[in-house]
């Protein structure tokens, strides 16, 4: 019996050698280089400033959710001490509002973590459609035949290590879409009386 795996592994050792022969015998003045979109995106200001908004809002929702998680166990904790003295009709009201709270705050939360997961989202598909432009034309200037995602890169030459087109991308990203700097903070309403 043969397997599905033993039907791909043939086809795909064959289409590796078939496109290794054609760099083989590519012309001589084939130019090949790759980049690095990890280190570009780490480097790149604007991704740099979405991170930071990112990392907040995710701190944010966060930090809300925990004070209201102590909100909700101090609510359970009085619930549970003043029982003693509640009918039963009192205690499974107080229960059932306590839960349906609890499960309110919950998908409170899920929907707003999924909002900042969803703005993720969308920020990184901006971005590598930026970088994805920026690089196309970086390297048709740069006559470049191919340029390779080094994530997919398993072995280049020293020669071909010096086409690393990275840094290039990076000062190119950093020129075409500049980050405004961010200016001193003005004091507050207080602060200002006070001065």
């Amino acid at each position: 019996m043969i397997t599905a795996a033993r039907l791909f592994l043939p086809m795909l050792a064959l289409t590796c050698l078939t496109f290794a022969v054609r760099l083989t015998a590519a012309p001589e003045n084939m130019k090949i280089g790759f980049v690095n979109f990890e280190v570009a995106l780490s480097q790149e200001l604007e991704a740099q400033k979405y991170t930071k908004e990112l990392e907040k809002e995710e701190q944010d929702v966060l930090d809300a959710e925990q004070k209201a998680g102590a909100e909700i166990e101090k609510k359970l904790a009085e619930f549970q001490q003043g029982m003693a003295k509640m009918s039963e009709k009192a205690k499974l009201e107080k229960q059932t509002a306590l839960s349906n709270e609890y499960n309110a705050l919950r998908e409170q939360f899920t929907k707003r973590r999924m909002d900042v997961n969803k703005k993720r989202q969308d920020i990184v598909a901006n971005l590598e459609n930026k970088n994805r432009f920026l690089l196309e034309s970086i390297s048709r200037k740069d006559n470049f035949s191919m340029v390779f995602n080094s994530a997919a890169l398993v072995y280049a030459s020293d020669e071909i290590k010096k086409n690393d087109i990275t840094p290039k991308l990076v000062t190119e990203y950093n020129k075409t879409y500049p980050v405004k700097a961010e200016g001193p903070k003005k004091p507050a309403a207080k602060d200002a009386k006070k001065k």
